[in-house]
């Protein structure tokens, strides 16, 4: 049995041991929350038991999404099957090159792992039923069930190596701590192969130069060592102007300055740049946000992203027929789908 603390005894599910404090946060209405264990089983639709089966990622609209499935061993509030599917925004992809994005306190799930799920349905459909399996995976984050409060909802099952006695750990700044220490070893493990083959050693990470010889940088090690789990943001503002909180609510909103800058280098082309007057090179750039003022205009309206609305809107072609006997021309245009009469009356001012 899993056993944990801080329970009301009337609680209707198995208690079980949170081992330390509930440190994690999250972006609530604006605002930072705490969620005490006894507040999330009342919140909670579904309380689950259950092992990490898989995880993939996967790009959805220049960001990237994950799918976490996991096998359930054991229901403590409600039902959904013996396999849940959970789509949360970030992750990690391969291709077309290795590259991760999270977002800040959301969960992070690893393959194996064995974990207790507070999880509530959509906000916006609260009586939504779980994705089914064949649904694509940007539909999945609107509708699929999601971890409550973020971190705080999640719980790591661990044995304890004396007692043989399971424990549920939710740590908050210690998860990330063992999420930076797993990438610090594999650092480590790989200078540490370099080391072995002099011949195929580059530049990486713990490894220096000392007496001509390639050596771990033990120093270093110990330095990182002290940091893991340590987060911190700077500012130039004075406390005066912006206290912690606002900072830590502007960074939050960080995806949202990258994902506009992604538009402008892909979708609006503001490069590469043939022009060479300081003024027309000025002149390109104000179009170019421009633009990009009017495609988040588009996407507020529509709630569509702009390659979505640039291919809807696309879809609506004309074609140009003579008749080279009267000469009288004559246009046609494709008849507009449901959704491009959607996007159309939306963006009417």
């Amino acid at each position: 049995m899993i056993r944990m603390g801080l329970m009301s005894k009337k609680a209707v599910f198995p208690i079980f041991l949170i081992a330390g404090i509930l440190l994690p946060v999250v972006a609530s209405a604006g605002a930072l929350q705490k969620i005490t264990v006894e507040e999330m089983a009342k919140l909670a639709d579904v309380i689950v038991v259950g092992l990490v089966e898989k995880k993939e990622g996967a790009w959805v609209d220049k960001h990237i999404e994950t799918t976490i499935r996991i096998q359930v061993s054991e229901y403590w509030k409600g039902s959904l099957g013996s396999t849940i599917e959970l789509t949360q925004m970030g992750g990690e992809v391969t291709r077309p090159f290795p590259i991760a994005m999270h977002a800040d306190g959301a969960p992070r799930f690893f393959e194996g792992e064995r974990v207790i799920l507070f999880l509530e349905k959509p906000k916006q459909n609260r009586s939504a039923a779980p994705p089914p399996p064949g649904a694509k995976i940007s539909e999945k984050l609107t509708s699929s069930m999601q971890v409550l409060g973020w971190a705080q909802g999640k719980y790591t099952i661990i044995s304890d190596p004396k007692t043989g006695e399971d424990k549920a750990v939710c740590l908050g700044m210690q998860n990330v701590r063992v999420v930076d220490k797993r990438e610090m070893d594999n650092y480590i493990q790989k200078a540490k192969n370099l080391i072995e083959q002099p011949g195929k050693v580059k530049r990486a990470k713990y490894i220096k130069i000392q007496n001509h010889s390639y050596q771990l940088n033990q120093s270093l090690i110990e330095k990182n060592e002290l940091l893991l789990g340590i987060k911190g943001y700077y500012t130039n503002l004075e406390e005066s102007q912006a206290d912690n909180e606002l900072i830590v609510n502007h960074y939050h909103n960080l995806w949202r300055i990258e994902h506009a800058f992604r538009i402008t280098k892909s979708d609006l082309q503001i490069r590469p740049i043939f022009h060479h007057k300081k003024e027309i090179i000025e002149l390109h750039i104000l179009i170019c946000f421009m633009a990009l003022a009017i495609c988040k205009y588009m996407e507020l309206k529509t709630e569509k992203s702009t390659q979505t609305i640039i291919k809807l809107l696309k879809s609506v072609t004309d074609a140009r027929i003579m008749n080279t006997i009267s000469g009288e021309e004559i246009i046609l245009r494709v008849k507009m789908n449901s959704e491009v009469k959607m996007v159309v009356d939306k963006l009417i001012f």
